[in-house]
C-alpha cells in the first residue's frame, strides 16, 4: 500500500507541475509582432475624442493600428424598467430592445468610423409625453391621458479622415436619425 501511495503522490505531483507549466505559459504574453494590445474598450478609452462629431480625431489612432487594421463590436440590449419613483415623462413601465454595431478601421492612410444603432422601446401607461424627446425642448407639448406609447429610433453615422501633412487633416462626416413614436390610445 505504501508502494501505491508513493506513486499516486509522484504522479499527483507530476501533474500539478504540467499544469502549473500551461498557466505560466497562457500568462505570458506573446511576441510583439503577432498580439496586439488594443481591445475596442482600451480603444475608445484611451482615444475620447472617438465619443464626439469630429472624425479629424481618428487619425490619432495610428499607434492603435499599428498590428491590424479594424476594430468592431456588436452589441445587443434587452432591459426592463418599472417603478413609483420616476420623472414626470416617464412611463409606470417600459421594455427596450436594442442593436449596436460600430467600428473603426484604418485603409492605407484612410481612417474610417462607422455607427449603427436600432431602439425599439414599448412603454405603458404613458402621460404627460407629446414629444420623441421631451427633453430637447423648454416646452412641455403633452396630455394627460394616460396610454401605451411605441417608439422606434435608427442612428447612422460615418466618417473618414485622410491626414494632409503634418498638420492638417481632410474630413468627411454625416450623422442622420430617424424616429417614430405613437401613442396606442385616441384621445378624442
Amino acid at each position: 500500500m505504501k508502494q501505491f501511495m508513493k506513486h499516486v503522490k509522484k504522479y499527483i505531483a507530476g501533474w500539478a507541475m504540467c499544469m502549473l507549466g500551461f498557466a505560466a505559459a497562457a500568462q505570458t504574453p506573446l511576441d510583439s509582432l503577432t498580439k496586439n494590445y488594443y481591445t475596442f474598450e482600451q480603444l475608445t478609452w484611451y482615444n475620447p475624442w472617438l465619443q464626439g462629431n469630429n472624425a479629424a480625431g481618428l487619425v490619432f489612432n495610428s499607434a492603435a493600428f499599428e498590428k491590424t487594421t479594424g476594430y468592431s463590436v456588436f452589441q445587443g440590449t434587452a432591459k426592463y424598467e418599472e417603478g413609483d419613483y420616476r420623472n414626470i415623462y416617464a412611463p409606470a413601465s417600459q421594455q427596450n430592445y436594442g442593436l449596436q454595431a460600430t467600428s473603426y478601421m484604418k485603409l492605407n492612410k484612410i481612417y474610417l468610423y462607422g455607427n449603427f444603432i436600432y431602439d425599439y422601446n414599448f412603454k405603458k401607461n404613458v402621460q404627460w409625453f407629446g414629444m420623441l424627446d421631451p427633453y430637447s425642448s423648454p416646452f412641455m407639448l403633452a396630455d394627460s391621458v394616460p396610454g401605451n406609447y411605441t417608439l422606434e429610433q435608427f442612428h447612422i453615422d460615418a466618417g473618414a479622415a485622410v491626414p494632409l501633412g503634418n498638420k492638417w487633416t481632410a474630413v468627411l462626416y454625416a450623422d442622420y436619425t430617424v424616429a417614430g413614436g405613437a401613442k396606442h390610445r385616441d384621445l378624442r
